[in-house]
């Protein structure tokens, strides 16, 4: 078995795994120890569950609104430079949100959402030019492989920030005396954490742009260089299936406080045991892809997806609201690799900075429209509603990437 793991790594270009480490300590970061400790951080300012869900609007909007200008910056001055500028733009962002308490409580609101923007975007940035620099490192006849594998290490990371993101608050306040109803340890841990990203930008420094050693004819979109109805069509779709996740990453760990209360430990490593599955699921792509075609593998995702989100409509139980976690993390450790090749392999090179940038902003754009109203809408209904609108949406997408297929002139046509 060890054996067979370590094999999935070999042909994996140098230049690959160095983007993989940096996706996965900025993962740690923004996807991990951010969806734990900056949240009950955020909450602990007293500042309503409207700006709560204002706030992380915020981080999809800077996802979003970074991605097109982030496409456009990648294929003018190359991925490397702009993956740089990335990162650097992340650490800034994520350095400046904890230390909102040192200004005038006036400013606490327009500080902390312009930090959550600025760091969105850093992740933005690296993460719209990442995925076409691993497309220019890696040969077509290993891309299954490459793409699971960076979901793979994506998912450890935020493993690893999520258990973090639990215990380091904890342990602060108890190594200092201070209690965890104040937001001293959660200031603390997200400062120290934001050191990580350092680390990050020695990696990626040491990527080799052009050093790709592709063998194999890409494929070629017939519709000509750049398909822009087909690959409208996923965007629709992309809207539409990732609001079960999206519902889910936004606001079941403030569920999990607010309406659970369960400790900030616990929410951790709740969490964290999702991303177990999360690390390890991502090996079965490649095999699914030789049963069934993308557009299959998408669809399954999609309503397993919905149906994940039963059970913490079913009733407030930490178990079942651990059920929906962990099994909606799962199905979007298989969703994030397929979609990334489903449309990587609709353009040529030169446009799959743009190309993913597009991708990026109707993720951002699923993600902003939850969280700007999803507040509005626990207030007004509670969490089984917005939980209850996630889920249909998504089986939604999924019905529309069947019409899709049903309808050969608006599939998207690939090269034979």
């Amino acid at each position: 078995m060890v054996t067979a793991r370590l094999r999935f790594w070999e042909g994996v270009s140098p230049n690959a795994l160095r983007l993989m480490v940096t996706t996965m300590i900025l993962s740690i970061l923004m996807m991990g120890i951010a969806a734990v400790t900056r949240t009950l951080f955020i909450l602990r300012l007293d500042l309503g569950t409207e700006f709560f869900g204002v706030y992380n609007a915020f981080a999809a909007f800077g996802y979003t609104g970074m991605a097109i200008p982030a496409g456009l910056l990648g294929r003018r001055f190359g991925l490397k430079p702009t993956m740089v500028f990335g990162v650097v733009t992340f650490l800034v962002g994520y350095l400046l949100g904890p230390l909102v308490e040192y200004t005038p409580h006036t400013l606490w609101v327009p500080w902390s959402l312009a930090a959550q923007f600025i760091s969105a975007a850093g992740y933005s940035i690296l993460s719209v030019n990442a995925s076409p620099a691993i497309m220019a490192t890696t040969r077509p006849d290993n891309r299954s492989k490459t793409y699971s594998l960076l979901s793979t290490t994506r998912n450890l990371g935020v493993f690893v920030g999520l258990v973090a993101g639990g215990m380091l608050p904890t342990r602060i306040a108890a190594l200092m005396n201070w209690s965890l109803d104040t937001t001293d340890p959660y200031r603390v841990a997200l400062l120290g954490s934001g050191l990580l990203a350092v680390s990050a930008l020695f990696v990626v420094l040491r990527y080799q742009e052009g050093d790709a050693s592709i063998t194999a004819k890409e494929p070629v979109a017939r519709e000509g260089l750049f398909p822009a109805l087909s690959l409208g069509l996923v965007l629709v779709y992309i809207v539409l299936s990732q609001s079960a996740i999206a519902v889910c990453h936004s606001f079941c760990n403030a569920y999990m406080d607010t309406e659970l209360h369960l400790s900030a430990d616990f929410i951790g490593w709740l969490s964290a045991l999702g991303q177990v599955f999360a690390v390890f699921i991502p090996f079965a792509v490649p095999r699914l892809r030789n049963r069934m075609d993308n557009s299959s593998v998408l669809i399954l995702a999609s309503l397993v997806s919905a149906l994940l989100v039963a059970p913490i409509i079913a009733g407030e139980s930490w178990v079942l609201a651990g059920i929906t976690r962990m099994g909606v993390m799962s199905m979007s450790a298989i969703w994030m690799p397929v979609i990334q090749m489903y449309q990587m392999e609709m353009v040529q090179a030169e446009y799959r900075p743009i190309a993913f940038a597009l991708v990026s902003v109707a993720l951002g754009a699923n993600f902003g429209l939850i969280s700007l109203f999803g507040g509005y809408i626990i207030e007004a209904w509670g969490y089984p509603s917005l939980f209850l609108i996630g889920a249909v949406a998504a089986v939604a997408g999924s019905v529309f990437l069947l019409a899709i297929r049903a309808r050969p002139a608006m599939q998207p046509r690939f090269a034979n």
